[in-house]
């Protein structure tokens, strides 16, 4: 990371918190998910690859860090291209990819500063007028998808079956992202300003990724596609501050930024998002 890289970054990443940006929205299943959840006893009958499930509700649900990581791999995959298509580590990502998505592996990046992640992702569980809706006709959301591979010397067939969300299920996303204080001493308000509008987009670049290409297992084979609605954007002050950072303005300029890349209903205009993110990242 060069000293000219860090300079967009680095007081936003210095900086105490004074707020939070959430961005909620739906995930719909265009295809079948697979996210496994591991097969401690095996059952007569059973899948060999079932999907993660709320223990408490026996319902399937999407953990934070799959969404998280694929979104992050996706950017970093985006940045390689712009870097000649070079593979690299996350050690390697991008400033502002760290700041959004935290330090690898507790390593510091800035000045010797481990960063914490600005973006936290909740898990996102099944939306819940979908599931009442499903309870007569599939009240564990799940289907079965039978897969062969064949020997090409001996046409010998190898069958197996992976356990999925069917398509068309809704899952409710939370995306919350830390806002730093931009009236701390050395730090230019107005460009800071700017950098973190690019910071808040970053995500939603991740998820309008995301939605061309797939997400949890079998994305190759037709699993994992997702399409996502914005549904409410929020960015305020942490309640406990009070009227101390007077930052009302900043955080006012963050939702107008996310709605800006929002078509109707919700959906993310991926042209307008680019430009908005070429524009505020000069």
């Amino acid at each position: 990371m060069t000293t000219q890289e860090k300079s967009k970054f680095q007081d936003l990443a210095t900086a105490y918190t004074v707020g939070v940006c959430t961005i909620t929205a739906d995930m719909k299943l265009v295809t079948g998910l697979h996210i496994g959840g591991g097969n401690e006893a095996y059952s007569i009958g059973g899948s060999d690859n079932p999907i993660v499930r709320d223990l408490v509700t026996g319902l399937p649900y999407v953990p934070g860090s799959s969404l998280k990581g694929k979104m992050r791999h996706l950017l970093a995959r985006l940045q390689e291209r712009k870097d000649g298509g070079l593979l690299h580590g996350v050690e390697a990502d991008a400033p502002e990819i760290k700041l959004v998505f935290g330090s690898h592996e507790g390593k510091p990046d800035f000045d010797g500063k481990i960063v914490p992640a600005m973006l936290s992702v909740r898990d996102a569980f099944v939306d819940e007028d979908f599931a009442e809706s499903q309870k007569s006709k599939n009240p564990l959301l799940t289907e079965t998808k039978f897969e062969n591979t064949i020997d090409r010397a001996t046409a010998v067939a190898n069958p197996r079956n992976l356990e999925r969300v069917p398509a068309g299920t809704t899952f409710k996303v939370e995306l919350q992202l830390r806002l730093p204080n931009l009236q701390t001493e050395g730090i230019d308000s107005d460009k800071a300003s700017d950098y973190l509008e690019y910071l808040v987009l970053l995500p939603l670049l991740g998820l309008a990724l995301l939605e061309q290409d797939a997400l949890g297992g079998g994305g190759s084979r037709g699993s994992g596609q997702v399409e996502f609605t914005i549904t409410k954007v929020d960015a305020r002050e942490y309640p406990p501050l009070g009227n101390g950072v007077g930052q009302e303005q900043v955080f006012s300029s963050i939702k107008t930024a996310v709605d800006n890349v929002l078509k109707e209903k919700g959906r993310v205009d991926y042209s307008a998002l680019i430009e908005q993110l070429q524009a505020l990242g000069k």
